[in-house]
């Protein structure tokens, strides 16, 4: 028997819609382990992901980025405070009303990945 996984449909509705920023910066954030290909492109994806969201889906983009990371602080390639830095400069980028409400999905996106 397979189980449904319902998905998650809460906007924040005071988030703003902007345009994307340019993502085509040098992250200055490495993974734990310099030897990691992987987690230093899951750090790329991430900011990748929110720069480049287009208007109406920087929420979707900061929670999957924070899925994202989040696994790799549970697989024990990033530091849990590097990963929310990481993700909190991005997020910081965009224009959004409610930083808070960008962290809290920060905080739960880190706690679920």
């Amino acid at each position: 028997m397979k189980t449904k996984i319902k998905k998650e449909k809460f906007i924040p509705s005071n988030w703003l819609n902007s345009s994307p920023k340019d993502s085509s910066q040098k992250s200055k954030y490495v993974a734990k382990d310099t030897n990691s290909s992987w987690g230093n492109q899951a750090i790329k994806n991430a900011i990748k992901m929110i720069a480049d969201s287009a208007d109406g889906s920087k929420y979707y983009a900061l929670r999957d980025a924070s899925y994202l990371l989040g696994g790799y602080v549970g697989g024990g390639l990033l530091d849990v405070m590097e990963a929310c830095a990481i993700l909190k400069d991005a997020i910081n980028k965009r224009n959004v009303n409610s930083i808070e409400d960008a962290y809290q999905t920060i905080e739960k996106g880190l706690k679920g990945g």
